[in-house]
């Protein structure tokens, strides 16, 4: 216990450190007036995201696929969050830890969905897996590698995803729904984040939890609209796919109240009267969305402004702020690759 005390601080110096990496308001009016994508990468290039990009001039003739734009931009955060792990061990190393392996499932989905569809183009690309080292649940496996579910499944069964995966595996044989396949493997994944917070000192993790269910939120919300409205499933077969035992607005009773809207336009004006809603309801997945998260990065610099050094929650803040941050620089690009006019709520774009 005594070591925690010696590891905290260090990690919240650590943590500082990443944070003062981010990107600056200069940085982002700059990247929103800059020409293309051309101009809008090589801006890029020429900040701290210098370090994750394999090139050190780029062509405005032969620009790299977003793809592996995105790849390298989400790899960053892992870099940052591994670099914090460092100085963490017991709880708090397994909290961060987990969320992190939010990027494993992303490898785990990828795979699923190529062993599904081999017959479309993209499968046949080359992508770059996320590397997460000695904190993946599966060490040393190529993803792209694996030829079969049964592959697949022997890799899995020593993780959690185990029985998640032998009952969505049996799904997809039944000709039910991918979505329902990947739903069930995040649903263990949120589980376990909720378990692996729940170890925590309570005494020194009180911004941490509170950081984590505005989250939860979130994936509860988005989940349920999704399969309700997109894919019309009932509300008793979306219920436990959700994370709610980690929410804080969004609850099973709220949920079922709310099933009865007609449609999702009116399910978020259904929403918008609901006391504990009002402040991130919004007419529609996309705005409500984006409120959870200007909601949560409001949270976050609350956390940094608190100074809290006996505690990983400055850790959590900086994941949720990185990743935020990421999402709207994609978000940003892809306007650029496009030549839209860019939207100031960039968030939510990559649904």
């Amino acid at each position: 216990m005594l070591g925690n005390y010696f590891e905290y601080p260090a990690a919240c110096t650590r943590t500082r450190g990443v944070r003062s990496k981010l990107l600056s308001d200069t940085d982002w009016k700059n990247l929103s007036q800059s020409r293309d994508l051309f101009t809008a990468l090589n801006y890029l290039v020429d900040t701290e995201y210098r370090v994750f990009f394999e090139w050190t001039t780029l062509h405005a003739d032969a620009l790299p696929s977003m793809r592996r734009v995105e790849h390298m931009l989400r790899s960053s955060t892992i870099s940052y969050i591994i670099n914090i792990l460092r100085f963490l061990s017991g709880p708090p190393a397994e909290a961060l830890t987990v969320l992190i392996q939010k990027y494993e499932l992303f490898n785990i989905k990828k795979t699923i969905r190529r062993l599904n569809q081999p017959e479309r183009r993209e499968n046949h690309l080359k992508i770059d897996n996320y590397d997460l080292g000695r904190y993946s649940i599966s060490k040393d496996v190529n993803w792209d590698d694996i030829k079969s579910f049964d592959e697949l499944s022997e890799i899995l069964k020593p993780t959690y995803y185990r029985y998640a995966y032998q009952k969505g595996h049996n799904f997809l044989s039944q000709g039910r729904d991918l979505m329902l396949f990947e739903c069930l493997l995040e649903k263990v994944y949120y589980d376990h984040l909720i378990s692996s917070v729940e170890k925590l000192d309570k005494t020194k993790s009180a911004s941490t939890r509170s950081l984590l269910s505005d989250y939860l939120d979130e994936v509860a919300l988005t989940t349920f609209v999704r399969l309700k409205y997109d894919h019309e499933m009932e509300f008793s077969s979306i219920l436990p796919l959700l994370p709610l035992s980690g929410c804080k607005r969004i609850s099973e009773r709220l949920l079922e109240k709310l099933s009865s809207a007609s449609d999702s336009e009116d399910f978020f004006d259904m929403l918008s009267e609901e006391t504990n809603c009002k402040k991130i309801a919004g007419g529609n997945l996309k705005q409500t969305v984006y409120n959870i998260r200007k909601d949560r990065e409001q949270h976050c610099t609350k956390v940094f402004a608190e100074g809290l050094s006996m505690s990983i929650a400055p850790a959590i803040a900086f994941f949720f702020l990185k990743e935020q941050e990421v999402d709207d620089l994609i978000s940003l690009l892809q306007y650029k690759r496009f030549e839209m006019e860019i939207d100031d709520r960039l968030m939510c774009i990559n649904f």
